[in-house]
């Protein structure tokens, strides 16, 4: 440790050792041997400090036995290369060279097992981490280890900036067989589509083969080849785009469609060549629903905010003259839209957000106000809002700051801790006065410095959800600064989430899935309404093999749960209140991927690890951290055991 590390340690143990010394003489009992327990009392929160500071201490003297071994145990691993045989096998053969008796697995951590055992492993950690390993074998006293890899090391940076601490000196041995390879890196889609209407799925092929050559890449749902492109394969390293165009038909049994996108004709590594993808498809597509009755910034902003953070479809209108134009994202953002169209998205909504709404907002749009059972309204001019018991109000024209100060409310754990130092202020002001039943997401003030007044309104009303923004201009914190932005993002997405948070209460889904497409070796997550209950029975069928999982999960309502990590497949869920006696709370299909990044991931290029600087190896000894030494543990162990005996001997408690 530097020297002031040293410094704030002494001196952190001076006041372990004045408060020990009070306690002892304030407020213990009076008796024999209070200086001794003061003492081992002192040294026990000494060494605790001493081991959170963690510093380098001389190790023994190097030894001029073998090195220790680390095998890469990623799926890579388990690529054949031109003769057939696969990395793993070369790996396990190399391994037995070494003839040492224990070997570390790296991969997504770090493990040890004893060599012979290799033959019966196959590689499976989704990620290729060197530093893990080495850290693992640094503390365990070492300085010379053999690394057995493909060379794709995902960490090799860090690994270079770690090895003057570690004291290693790193021997690489390479048993990366070329392997002819290309993959889907990535897959996108819309969340959601309308049916009969074009839909684009987007993709991105990696390629460890030869650059040039044709490739094709299929969409098919449920095995009907739905649309298809071709695109020419990429050199190493770099990646070729593309995307298939179709018209998305609804699904019977579902109202998600899963897509899989694939690789025409496969090749020798099978596990990256389709991506599946699932998208919403409905006749008439509910969810939200934004209406603008003026062409403004807010909307521009207000859309993207609500759209990622509902999880749900949701549409966009702007009036333009006396058009109406699609706004938001996908093919018909831009394009015209009917009077009819809007009016029917607007009654088939389960949210509805009024933008600009007025005296001269249309009356179907005043009437979907009155009866929508979740509606968001932000105002403008001399709005009616009598359907929302809310008085006639002018907006005053002022710089209207945010406070950091969140009151209690529905949504105040969402909004606490915002920083609100760079937040351009609102252009202009609503003050409709006290409402009863009302609650206040956030307060504003004028100038910083008069009284408080409500940034919006949120309330129920007769089993109705309604959120009022009674300000102008909120746009500028999206357009100012990243931490403004991130304050406009936690206020919509907040008051939006609460608008919407028990739409789900009395049918299925009430909980579900946090995402469809589940990546190779992560825990499958899964998302609670406020409605759902404490516990859930979770079931997961497979395709073929019938019910693989069968378990109960808890869970604070508004929060999310996890699951084991699956095989890579297709399974059907069923969701279940409880030990599963009641009716069904969320039913469905999830897949987790076969695909792994590190599949397509290349070689590094130069693996400059094979020996560390020995500026940092003294007289021919090594250094390992505190914390890996027995001493430290051992010492505690007897201090406290001793003081334990000595207080009761003493008659202390």
């Amino acid at each position: 440790m530097a020297a002031t590390t040293w410094i704030l340690w002494l001196a952190m143990c001076g006041l372990a050792f004045g408060f020990t010394r009070w306690i002892y003489r304030r407020r213990e009992t009076p008796g024999q041997g209070r200086g001794l327990l003061i003492g081992m009392r002192g040294l026990v929160i000494a060494i605790l400090l001493l081991l959170v500071f963690d510093p380098d201490l001389p190790g023994g003297a190097r030894s001029t036995g073998g090195s220790s071994v680390i095998v890469d145990a990623s799926l890579s691993m388990g690529l054949a290369g031109e003769g057939g045989a696969t990395r793993w096998a070369a790996a396990t053969t190399a391994a037995d060279r070494a003839g040492a008796p224990r070997v570390t697995l790296m991969g997504d951590g770090a493990s040890s097992v004893p060599a012979e055992s290799l033959q019966y492993l196959l590689p499976a950690a989704a990620h290729s981490r060197l530093l893990p390993a080495l850290r693992a074998v640094a503390e365990a006293g070492r300085h010379q280890v053999s690394v057995i890899t493909d060379g794709g090391i995902e960490d090799a940076d860090e690994v270079i900036r770690w090895l003057p601490r570690l004291g290693l000196e790193v021997r690489i041995e390479n048993v990366g067989a070329a392997a002819s390879n290309r993959g889907l890196t990535r897959v996108t889609a819309p969340t959601w589509t309308e049916a009969g209407q074009p839909i684009e799925i987007g993709f991105e092929l990696a390629s460890t083969a030869t650059a040039g050559s044709a490739v094709t890449v299929v969409v098919r749902e449920q095995g009907r080849e739905r649309g298809r492109t071709s695109v020419s394969s990429p050199a190493p390293g770099r990646l070729a785009v593309g995307a298939v165009k179709f018209q998305a038909t609804a699904s019977e049994s579902s109202e998600f469609v899963r897509y899989d996108v694939s690789i025409e004709g496969g090749d020798e590594v099978a596990d990256d060549d389709t991506r599946p993808v699932y998208v919403q498809v409905s006749a008439e597509p509910a969810g939200a629903v934004l209406v603008s009755f003026l062409p403004d910034w807010e909307p521009r902003f207000l859309q993207p905010v609500l759209e990622r953070s509902l999880g749900m479809p949701m549409r966009g209108f702007l009036r333009s003259g006396t058009r109406w134009i699609s706004i938001g994202s996908g093919l018909k953002a831009g394009g015209s839209a009917s009077d009819a169209e809007v009016r029917r998205a607007v009654s088939n909504a389960e949210l509805i957000i009024f933008h600009a709404y007025s005296s001269r907002t249309p009356d179907w749009a005043k009437q979907a106000a009155a009866r929508a059972t979740r509606v968001m309204i932000l105002p403008a001019g001399d709005a009616d809002m009598a359907a929302l018991g809310l008085p006639p109000t002018n907006a005053v024209a002022a710089d209207w700051y945010v406070s950091d100060d969140i009151p209690a409310s529905p949504v105040a754990a969402l909004l606490a801790g915002i920083d609100v130092r760079d937040v351009p202020p609102l252009t202009a002001l609503r003050s409709p006065g006290r409402v009863p039943g009302a609650w206040v997401p956030a307060m504003v003030s004028r100038g910083r410095r008069g009284a408080p007044n409500a940034l919006a309104l949120g309330g129920t009303t007769a089993g109705r959800r309604w959120v009022v923004a009674l300000g102008e201009g909120y746009w500028r914190w999206a357009f100012w600064s990243p931490a403004a932005r991130d304050v406009y993002e936690r206020l919509w997405s907040a008051l939006g989430g609460w608008l919407v948070d028990e739409r789900l209460a009395s049918g299925p889904d009430a909980v579900a899935p946090a995402s469809r497409v589940v990546p190779r070796g992560e825990a499958v997550r899964w998302v609670m309404s406020s409605a759902a209950p404490d516990s859930v029975r979770v079931r997961l069928r497979a395709d073929s093999a019938g019910v693989v999982l069968d378990t109960v999960i808890a869970a604070a309502a508004g929060e999310t749960a996890a699951t084991t990590a699956m095989p890579p497949g297709h399974y059907a869920y069923e969701l279940r209140a409880g030990n599963g006696a009641g009716q069904p709370i969320g039913f469905g299909e999830i897949t987790v991927e076969s695909y792994s990044d590190e599949f397509t991931r290349q070689p590094v290029a130069e693996l400059a690890f094979e020996s560390a600087p020995t500026s940092l190896v003294e007289s021919g000894r090594i250094r390992r951290p505190l914390h890996a030494s027995v001493w430290p543990y051992g010492l505690l162990t007897l201090l406290l055991s001793i003081e334990w005996v000595l207080r009761r001997r003493w008659g202390l408690r």
